[in-house]
């Protein structure tokens, strides 16, 4: 996690069934880097479009590594919210090898949603700085 940064942690759980009522995420012994060392990587979004489908809902744009870093990997991710304002779903994409001043098309599709409030979609992206020596 970058210094500042908000992260969301999604994960698609098949409980057989059962309801999921709480999860915890406890880190033990975490390695602190000066924000200095590792800066957060320079990516933007452009043309980035949610709209509802025949089938849920599509979240499409392009990605711009505007960074001096290859990144091998980047997730996309999708957080959806409901007319009411509270958080519907959420869904992502990977992408992979984004070399510098690349972009690259994306898509994210979720099942439908009631009530979606398209324009409140807030896209998020996590890509890992190559490591340190």
């Amino acid at each position: 996690i970058y210094a500042g940064e908000i992260k969301y942690l999604t994960a698609f759980i098949n409980a057989f069934g059962v309801e999921v009522a709480r999860a915890e995420l406890t880190l033990s012994s975490p390695d602190w880097i000066p924000a200095a060392r590792l800066p957060a990587p320079k990516l933007s979004l452009v043309d980035e479009l949610t709209q509802a489908t025949v089938s849920g809902v599509e979240v499409s744009g392009r990605l711009v590594n505007n960074d001096t870093s290859d990144f091998g990997q980047v997730t996309v991710v999708a957080v959806f919210y409901g007319s009411s304002g509270l958080q519907a779903g959420t869904s992502k994409t990977e992408l992979f090898n984004l070399r510098p001043g690349e972009n690259r098309a994306f898509s994210i599709l979720h099942p439908a949603l009631p009530s979606l409030n398209a324009r409140r979609t807030e896209i998020l992206l996590y890509a890992l700085r190559p490591q340190l020596n």
